[in-house]
């Protein structure tokens, strides 16, 4: 007893280590070297428990232990303590006792021989269980800190030289630490956590302070130096970013972090990471077991399939995860890890996953294809699917061609062999195993077969038709599947055509008022195309079974042709007509022809409305009689045509200059007969040198005619486009301009001739017009030259011709007209020739007026009127008016006084006489 009373613990007798609050405040926790572990209620300040630590020595019996840790859990019901016992005891604050393995029965007394009295039997004793201690350091603990955000992780650090995490768990008769990262080598006699769990301060090399993340365990940042003697604990701020420290130098010292990173976000990352490296250890252990354990090809679906997508799923998570920590890692300012070890891991497992994954599908397939229906499946992508499975079993079997991998090699090969087994069985399921397979396809298989179908169509299966013997008609349902196949691919084609034209449209632009086609090139590139697949369609002998389909498709787009033909017709014809059918004179002169165009026009315009309301094409082709309607316009409109036609030939034939004219300015001009001023702008195709006319005031009397260089020439007589007879007749009083256009330049040219001969020569040339100076010029040369040969004077007359040229020097080195000019031009053009031709004759010496080097020039000869005869067989022929002949060798003909305006003239070569003389 009196031992007992002095192994009693009593109050602290030696250095106090530890002290530490519960989390509620309520308790206080305090040790020392001396062994005593003691809790205190703090209201009260009553001692809750007591407890001594012994242990038992060989030389000195039960001896106490020093403790030097103590913390409690976040929820405050466990209290652990660590010290020179080099373990951590657990103390259940709820009972004030140590936490207790299960209560131990205790043996019972022996039972009597006579056996136990009725009722008396002992009940079973128990006794409590032994105090439960963990294994951490296998070293004195030196000081035990839980963190602050995780209630059941706390640190530890030991004389071994290194600080540990653990994660602590407990229930009432058990706990169990987990240790969280590997071991910080690191000695140090405290452990204390920063506020946001993120962090961990410790001594390092005794008087030196040291950070660490308390998730990975690496270094924050080098030593920091400043005590001169061991540091002793180490206090921080509650924001995280300060602490203090104090050592055997009799020193408190404050550190801050100076560092450009958030902590908190690198315990985050550095967390996830060491996450990823506990997955990376398990992940290594699947692929082991898949290297070592699976070598059985049958259980790839059953047993391995798992594992196998588990694996490969979370390889693939995994590289997006370290992408990220290195993205992360980057943007932290930290150092970049190299994950190489789980590219090799992907590289060591990519072809175990290629051979399991073809295996699990093939399997899977494969009681697929043989138990759902055959109608459901895609036989070429099936076929396409086991070629590419067989050609990457082949490259596996040689990948795996040595000795570490034999196991993975045969079950390559039974992979191989299976493929092959099960293309044996693939030749129905490839022949019907399409959609172009269709029920009479089956109902005609079955009568070959002389069986009665085993379901409907649509639900039979591979494996029924091998039941059924099904390989034992291989060319039948062959010979079936072809037939079906080219019928599919026929209608199919159909189907495409007809989804072509769905979205086509003709293109309209108004014209007055009507929707007229235009741009159609690529919907003619479309039909022709379609028309011509469309007719290799129906010539082919598997389009019987919609033979009336195809006929019926090729009659819509031979329909949408004809329209197209047709309607291009008549808006072309009706473009060209309809201008003119508008006049009121047209409708006068060609009233069964206006008739018809006002019908054609009517259901032109109401057809080609229809047209422009829906101008889907195939919704055209459906518009009832729409070709119909247009090919008979197209009919009426050639006759109207034809009438126009022959209208115009009878005009052309009264005024022949009409010819010049094409049928469209030929009806302009006809059409507008009431207003005689727009005939203007045709003049110049109907008259070589008479750009326009000029009319009087009132538009009625034609006075002058124009030229295109605006040379006026008055008419005599005048032409009267309003007189009876002319009024609507524009082809009369064009060709009373004819005649009056004649008679005005023979006028000029008689009035020219007689002036010619009292006025001065340059003066003269700038009062007239240039057509008549020019005739005059050579009507004159002629007469002189004919009297110089005469009285053989022609030298003399060669100066005189020399004399006019110095003469029309200087009047032309003078201010002159515009027009003045260029007749000046052109008479000083045919001068010079007369006057190199006269030089030449004055060479050759010629001297009478029938020599032929006179004879062979170009001649002008003024005739009056009744002065010689037309026809020299019709005394009657006299000349009625005024005649210019023009002569050449013995050839002549009558100048045929066409106004030709005022243009300049090419130079006379000896070329150019040869023409005359040729053409003449």
């Amino acid at each position: 007893e009196e031992e007992e009373q002095e192994e009693k613990p009593g109050p602290h007798t030696g250095k106090v280590t530890a002290m530490v609050f519960s989390p509620d405040d309520k308790l206080l926790a305090s040790c020392c070297e001396d062994g005593i572990l003691k809790v205190w209620e703090i209201a009260t300040g009553a001692e809750k428990m007591t407890e001594a630590i012994t242990v038992m020595t060989k030389s000195e019996g039960k001896k106490r232990v020093p403790i030097r840790a103590l913390g409690f859990n976040g929820s405050g019901d466990r209290l652990l303590s660590g010290g020179d016992e080099k373990c951590i005891r657990i103390w259940n604050m709820n009972l004030m006792d140590a936490l207790r393995g299960a209560d131990k029965l205790l043996p019972k007394p022996p039972e009597p021989e006579e056996g136990w009295p009725e009722g008396e039997e002992p009940e079973d004793q128990y006794e409590k269980g032994d105090p439960i201690t963990l294994e951490g350091h296998n070293a004195p603990v030196l000081a035990i800190s839980f963190s602050p955000k995780n209630p059941d992780r706390f640190a530890s650090c030991s004389t071994d030289a290194t600080i540990r995490i653990w994660d602590f768990s407990s229930e009432d008769h058990s706990a169990k630490l987990t240790q969280v990262i590997d071991p910080i080598q690191c000695l140090t006699n405290f452990v204390v956590w920063s506020p946001d769990a993120a962090t961990i301060v410790a001594s390092s090399e005794d008087i030196e302070v040291q950070l660490y993340s308390a998730v990975s365990g690496k270094p924050r940042s080098e030593p920091l130096k400043g005590h001169t003697a061991a540091v002793r604990s180490a206090a921080w701020a509650p924001a995280a970013q300060s602490f203090v420290t104090c050592a055997g130098d009799n020193t408190v010292r404050m550190w801050h972090f100076l560092i450009n990173r958030n902590i908190s976000e690198i315990a985050v990352l550095e967390g996830e990471q060491m996450e990823f490296n506990n997955d990376m250890r398990y992940w290594g252990e699947i692929l082991g077991e898949v290297r070592k354990d699976y070598q059985d090809y049958k259980k790839g679906l059953t047993h391995y399939k798992p594992k196998i997508y588990e694996l490969r799923a979370a390889l693939d998570k995994g590289v997006e995860r370290t992408k990220s920590y290195v993205d992360r890692e980057q943007l932290l300012g930290l150092p970049v890890t190299d994950y190489f070890e789980l590219d090799g891991m992907i590289d060591d497992y990519a072809p175990y996953y290629q051979l399991w994954d073809t295996i699990i599908q093939f399997q899977q397939r494969e009681i697929d294809w043989l138990t759902q229906p055959v109608a459901g499946f895609n036989s070429t992508q099936i076929e396409q699917l086991l070629d590419a499975w067989y050609k990457d079993v082949y490259k596996m079997i040689k990948t795996f061609d040595n000795d570490n991998m034999r196991p993975m090699q045969k079950i390559a090969k039974e992979l191989r062999q299976g493929i092959e087994d099960f293309k044996g069985r693939f030749p129905f399921l490839k022949a019907f195993g399409s959609e172009s397979v269709l029920d009479r396809h089956w109902t005609e298989m079955f009568k070959r077969m002389d069986k009665k179908p085993m379901a409907e169509f649509s639900k039979i299966t591979l494996q029924m038709m091998l039941d059924a013997n099904i390989n034992e008609f291989v060319n039948d349902f062959e010979e079936l599947s072809t037939a079906a196949s080219k019928e599919h691919g026929l209608k199919k084609a159909m189907a495409s055509m007809k989804k072509d034209w769905e979205p086509l449209e003709f293109l309209t632009a108004p014209r007055n008022g009507v929707p007229l086609l235009r741009g159609i090139d690529d919907i003619q590139t479309v039909l022709d195309d379609h028309i011509s697949k469309t007719q290799a369609i129906r010539s082919s002998p598997f389009c019987k079974p919609f033979e009336a389909e195809v006929h019926e498709w090729e009659a819509t787009l031979l329909y949408i042709q004809d329209f197209i033909d047709q309607t291009i017709a008549l808006q072309r014809s009706w473009m060209a007509l309809e201008p003119i059918f508008v006049s009121d004179d047209i409708k006068r002169q060609l009233p069964q022809e206006s008739e018809n165009f006002a019908r054609i026009d009517a259901t032109f315009r109401e057809r080609m409305f229809q047209v422009d309301a829906d101008k889907n094409c195939i919704a055209i082709a459906k518009i009832k009689n729409i070709v119909e309607d247009m090919t008979e316009c197209n009919t009426t409109i050639e006759k109207v045509q034809k009438g126009l036609k022959d209208y115009l030939e009878t005009k052309r034939l009264y005024f022949p200059r009409f010819f010049f004219l094409n049928d469209a300015d030929l009806l302009s001009i006809l059409a507008e007969t009431k207003d005689p001023t727009l005939v203007q702008p045709h003049m110049g195709k109907a008259f070589e040198g008479i750009a326009k006319v000029r009319f009087d005031p009132n538009n009625t009397i034609i006075e002058a005619m124009i030229s295109a260089e605006t040379e006026s020439v008055d008419l005599t007589p005048q032409v009267d486009v309003m007189k009876p007879g002319n009024v609507g007749a524009v082809e009369r009083w064009l060709l009373e301009v004819e005649e009056s256009m004649m008679d005005t330049l023979r006028l000029e040219t008689k009035k020219s001739n007689d002036a010619y001969a009292t006025a001065e020569r340059v003066k003269w040339c700038c009062e007239w017009p240039g057509q008549v100076v020019l005739c005059t010029d050579c009507i004159y040369f002629t007469q002189e030259m004919t009297d110089a040969l005469t009285q053989n004077k022609v030298a003399d007359y060669e100066k005189k011709l020399f004399k006019q040229l110095e003469d029309i020097v200087v009047l032309v080195r003078g201010e002159m007209t515009k027009l003045n000019r260029v007749t000046v031009g052109a008479m000083v053009t045919i001068d010079v020739h007369a006057r190199d031709e006269v030089t030449q004759l004055v060479k050759d010496k010629v001297a009478s007026p029938e020599d032929f080097a006179w004879l062979k020039q170009l001649r002008y000869y003024w005739c009056d009127k009744q002065t010689f005869l037309k026809d020299p067989d019709d005394k009657n022929s006299h000349n009625q008016k005024m005649e210019c002949k023009v002569s050449i060798v013995n050839s002549t003909l009558l100048y045929g006084f066409e106004y030709l305006g005022n243009t300049a003239r090419l130079v006379i070569t000896p070329l150019t006489d040869k023409c005359y003389r040729t053409l003449m």
